[in-house]
């Protein structure tokens, strides 16, 4: 028997979630959908387990596909999917052999078949156990075919360095706090059964959890709860923290101290980013942007305030940072102005030099690496990417192909970013 789900609905979704969703892309078009069920439908367990078998299997993998393709009709994107949320701790548990079973065998082949560009990720996986699932879907060859990814959350940033081998690595969910019982950060004193704390120690302990694990190496970092109201439930009666809390009573929102938190990360530092090196404290982590902005987040967790000096390059920043905060110090690279209203005039930007004629501008460039040359307005906006090899010497720009006025120049070459800048006159 092959099950066609002739009666796939999301109209629950249509009424509960989507409106919600298509409002949030009315403020922010640029928010990225990813899926990771909780629980499968409930004819295919076996008690707290997923049945193996064939038509539950390929059912399973029909099952998401038509999940991405009816949210398509509804004009949302699902960019990925996580098949199993939390498999050794939640209501469906998986076998090792099983959970790589269905990925290489069922879901991948689905998804290639109906080519779907969403992607699937190994994930999301929580209990120290999961780990093992993890390395043995980064162990099996047919399955990396399809995976693109690993999704971890809660105690797993120790793989980290080794699931980044096979593929990006995102932390899919963040500790909610208020646990009952022993926890990195927190004081099990300190947990409440009628209401959660959403206090400046758990926007601390926020900061240095997003710390840990960025530095072991995730390239994403997902909040939890969104938005709770003042006790906090939402699955279970477990009270949880959440980034903004509604007060029903008083009808009023309030910004918690986690929200700021995650705000200075997202506000700050933008999507391909590069984690750059900090030394000095283990409360500092450094990133360059994609437009060369050096982004610095620090945090002071002590009982009094630090007076903190930061070396960018060849500056020098101080600043006062008051006790139990957190803060961000965003610097732009030096970079040359070259006046174009003398030709043939040369200037050295870090090594690129820019000579100007008549009619272009001849860029010699940093030599021994392949990489790009982008173009940009003012305001960061890419107007143009060329590839570079690593035989490339020099690259002439048309005067007329650059808009008038202020045009930065940025090559990025690994993890090396030089920038110029130059002032089009036509």
């Amino acid at each position: 028997m092959i099950i066609q789900w002739e009666k796939f609905s999301i109209a629950r979704d249509r009424e509960k979630l989507i409106p919600f969703i298509k409002a949030a892309l009315e403020v922010n078009p640029d928010i990225h959908l990813w899926g990771s069920p909780w629980i499968c439908p409930g004819w295919m367990k076996n008690g707290m387990n997923f049945k193996n078998d064939e038509q539950t299997k390929k059912a399973y993998a029909l099952y998401f596909a038509k999940f991405v393709e009816e949210y398509s009709k509804e004009g949302l994107t699902i960019e990925a999917v996580h098949h199993q949320n939390e498999p050794g701790y939640a209501q469906v548990r998986w076998t090792i052999p099983l959970f790589v079973d269905f990925i290489k065998n069922y879901l991948g082949p689905e998804f290639e078949k109906r080519k779907l560009e969403t992607e699937i990720w190994c994930g999301t996986m929580s209990h120290p156990e999961d780990s093992n699932i993890a390395i043995a879907c980064l162990n099996d060859a047919d399955a990396m075919k399809y995976i693109v990814g690993f999704g971890l959350q809660w105690n797993l940033e120790s793989v980290v360095p080794t699931l980044s081998k096979g593929g990006r690595v995102w932390q899919t969910e963040h500790r909610c706090g208020n646990y009952d019982f022993e926890a990195k950060y927190w004081d099990r004193k300190r947990y409440s059964s009628s209401m959660p704390q959403n206090d400046h120690r758990y926007g601390e302990e926020s900061w240095l959890l997003i710390r840990d694990w960025v530095a072991a190496g995730v390239n994403a970092y997902s909040a939890w709860n969104m938005v709770l109201d003042t006790y906090g439930k939402s699955l279970g009666n477990w009270p949880q923290n959440a980034l903004l809390v509604v007060d029903r009573s008083a009808k009023k929102l309030i910004i918690t101290p986690a929200y700021w938190v995650f705000r200075h990360f997202s506000q700050y530092v933008k999507p391909g980013a590069t984690r750059i090196g900090a030394s000095g404290s283990d409360e500092v982590l450094a990133f360059v942007n994609p437009d060369g902005d050096i982004i610095t987040q620090v945090c002071n967790k002590g009982d009094a305030q630090k007076e903190l000096t930061i070396q960018v390059g060849s500056e020098l920043y101080r600043f006062t940072l008051p006790a139990h905060s957190w803060a961000t110090l965003r610097t732009m690279p030096a970079t040359g102005t070259i006046d174009l209203t003398r030709n043939n005039k040369t200037a050295a930007e870090r090594s690129m030099k820019i000579t100007a004629t008549q009619r272009d501008y001849r860029v010699a460039l940093p030599v021994g690496k392949s990489g790009r040359l982008e173009l940009l307005t003012a305001a960061g906006k890419v107007l143009k990417s060329l590839p570079l090899n690593n035989q490339t010497r020099e690259i002439h720009l048309s005067r007329q192909s650059l808009p008038s006025g202020l045009v930065l120049l940025r090559v990025v070459q690994g993890k090396t970013i030089t920038t110029a800048r130059i002032f089009n006159t036509l």
